[in-house]
């Protein structure tokens, strides 16, 4: 089966047969397996900008094609298919790049999982793809243009699980590569599902919401730092959060936390703060300990999907 990304990737419906749906960005993963020509609006369409990374994520069943693939189509951003040799391969430009170390069976079906990440380079799309367990292969779009509009699926095999996760910046801040965490971003569409979380904020603002899901939470968070050994030169910090609508404090564990733990401190009152990524330890009770820096006399803790600002 080939899948194609029109505006994105191509895919397939359900044995019952599943009548078509749209492919809604960080919706839930579409129920049943899409088998046969299928072809999936992203409702509303997605425009990857500066900064962002895109995440759709499959287990697709790919069969031999009896003929050798055709050059990629050029109206579509990114396709993936099996070759007559069983190899698979993705569209790079205007060629097919193997994915080293898969192969489809002969006379047989390979399930696999997929994930797809797009972000842009230079101005240009490109694509971190991963199928199954090989090697994440980087490849750039076919058409031009970055908005992705449809998820075409042709020929045999099947799809199931599928889903795309895109954030904006305004909520989870693009990493040191230029481009948010495929990770952050998948794992943000799952907190966004979650009743008990990211689904329980209603109409929060961005910051709220980037706060929220840095905890891993679904309310108002804190860290507090609620002990200091001097000798050991540790310190300790327990999270909580305050539901939202909810009246008292819960705790939040700080080993699920999606953030990152920082520590700022300065050796004397009026110097020039230092912040810092803080290795810790998480205790029995979820709380955290941290190595207190040689010299910290004024220190804050704060998880984060950025790095704070330089003050105490």
């Amino acid at each position: 089966m080939k899948k194609t990304l029109s505006g994105f990737l191509t895919a397939t419906l359900l044995a019952a047969p599943l009548a078509a749906a749209d492919l809604v960005p960080n919706a839930a993963a579409l129920d049943g397996t899409l088998e046969g020509d299928q072809s999936l609006a992203i409702a509303p369409a997605l425009t990857v900008a500066d900064g962002m990374t895109t995440v759709l994520a499959a287990t697709m069943a790919f069969t031999r094609p009896s003929t050798a693939l055709n050059a990629p189509d050029a109206e579509d951003k990114l396709s993936i298919a099996a070759d007559s040799d069983g190899a698979i391969k993705v569209s790079n430009a205007g060629a097919w790049t193997s994915v080293s170390g898969v192969t489809v069976p002969d006379g047989e079906a390979l399930e696999t999982t997929v994930q797809i990440a797009g972000r842009l380079s230079g101005g240009a799309l490109v694509f971190d793809v991963t199928v199954g367990q090989a090697e994440t292969l980087t490849v750039a779009a076919t058409a031009s243009g970055a908005t992705l509009s449809e998820l075409i699926l042709e020929g045999e095999g099947s799809t199931s699980g599928l889903s795309l996760a895109a954030v904006s910046t305004g909520i989870l801040p693009a990493g040191d590569g230029g481009a948010q965490s495929a990770d952050l971003v998948a794992a943000y569409a799952d907190w966004l599902n979650d009743p008990s979380k990211g689904a329980a904020l209603g109409d929060a603002s961005d910051a709220e919401k980037a706060a929220a899901f840095a905890m891993n939470v679904g309310g108002t968070p804190a860290l507090a730092i609620t002990a200091i050994d001097l000798n050991a030169k540790t310190l300790t910090v327990k999270g909580s959060y305050l539901p939202s609508g909810g009246t008292e404090s819960v705790d939040a564990p700080l080993d699920a936390i999606r953030g990152t733990l920082y520590l700022t401190w300065a050796p004397d009152f009026g110097a020039t703060p230092t912040v810092e990524t803080a290795d810790f330890t998480v205790e029995a009770d979820k709380t955290a300990t941290l190595a207190l820096p040689e010299n910290a006399r004024f220190v804050k803790a704060t998880v984060a999907l950025a790095k704070p600002e330089a003050t105490l």
